[in-house]
């Protein structure tokens, strides 16, 4: 309600979804980016660091 009173429209929208890890499902994402189309958003992939270091691991344990 915010945004739309502040001007903003669903096209103005990006739902960030995050992919480039073994535990993430392909399928699970496909369903996520359709949905979020279907609501009029913008789905924006962005990728996970592959190599190990102590960002990606503190990361990968919280959402676990």
């Amino acid at each position: 309600r915010n945004l739309k009173e502040a001007g903003f429209t669903k096209k103005d929208l990006g739902v960030y979804i995050l992919m480039g890890s073994s535990y993430i499902d392909m399928e699970k994402t496909m369903d996520d980016i359709i949905f979020i189309n279907s609501l009029g958003a913008k789905a924006v992939i962005a990728s996970i660091p592959l190599s190990p270091g102590p960002w990606t691991t503190r990361y990968l344990l919280k959402i676990k």
